[in-house]
């Protein structure tokens, strides 16, 4: 996505389409997620995305760079770009 913008949200690199939040990194020192923003309207491999400790945010969570399935990470990306009009809530 090239017209994607990066700005920093609460000391996180996060990712804007014309000007809202679509997804953001998260480093901890075991993994780092790519959460999605609009995660409540999501429908594409939910089974493989995490919400441990969040209500509405899920994100895709890698502990190595071969873990990273790219025909997921790509159908997701679709997928979270397809809704990036919704609103935050369902």
């Amino acid at each position: 996505m090239p017209e994607a913008e990066l700005k920093y949200k609460y000391k996180l690199p996060f990712y804007y389409l014309n000007g809202k939040p679509f997804c953001y990194l998260n480093q901890s020192k075991d993994y780092v997620d790519l959460g999605f923003w609009n995660a409540a309207h999501l429908t594409q491999h939910l089974g493989q995305m995490t919400t441990t400790g969040r209500k509405m945010m899920k994100s895709l969570r890698y502990k190595s760079l071969e873990e990273i399935d790219s025909i997921v990470l790509t159908e997701v990306l679709q997928d979270a770009y397809s809704v990036k009009d919704k609103k935050f809530w369902k």
